[in-house]
């Protein structure tokens, strides 16, 4: 029993407690602690989250991720465009720089952009580069004829229109006969 005239070192009954019992205890003995709080705990505290800590903190990660869904699925689907709209610029430039270089005409190749494309060389069919399927993209026109000539000028103007059924994002690819290639996101949605 706590007693307010206790002295801080000794026992109740008077006998002083020695330096290395009270070290013993974990702290000083001393009137400001009464002396439950100076012994050691049988059973020291553990730390840790519990279950209901747990699963709340499991909810709210569950929550944020049902809303940032559907605005992460459209930055996935723009990115898509933006991927194809960035492969299909680098291939025109390509084939233009192959006609350059050649001297002779350069075939885009294609079967549907949708599916691919292959950039040859129009007299043997020689296959310079190629490139594989994009997934959830749309091209308009989907199979246009671009052909440059030893000049390295397409033979006929072609816009290309690119887009997603999941996103607003529309980029247009242009391959004029004045030699210029561009890559372009519309204002208004429309191809030039």
């Amino acid at each position: 029993m706590w007693h307010a005239d206790h002295q801080p070192g000794r026992r109740k009954d008077g006998v002083r407690i020695g330096k290395d019992r009270r070290r013993l205890l974990g702290r000083t003995l001393s009137m400001t602690h009464p002396p439950s709080e100076a012994r050691p705990r049988l059973y020291p505290r553990q730390s840790g989250f519990n279950l209901l800590e747990l699963m709340v903190t499991i909810a709210i990660v569950g929550i944020v991720a049902a809303i940032a869904y559907p605005s992460m699925q459209e930055v996935l689907a723009a990115q898509r465009v933006r991927a194809a709209s960035s492969a299909l610029h680098e291939a025109l430039i390509m084939a233009r720089a192959e006609a350059l270089k050649r001297n002779t005409a350069i075939n885009f190749a294609t079967t549907g952009l949708g599916d691919g494309w292959s950039v040859q060389v129009k007299a043997d069919k020689t296959e310079i580069l190629s490139h594989t399927t994009f997934a959830g993209v749309t091209f308009e026109p989907a199979n246009p004829t671009i052909e440059f000539n030893s000049r390295g000028r397409v033979t006929a103007d072609i816009a290309v229109k690119i887009s997603a059924t999941d996103t607003s994002r529309i980029m247009c690819v242009q391959a004029l006969t004045t030699s210029r290639i561009s890559e372009q996101e519309p204002k208004d949605g429309a191809c030039p």
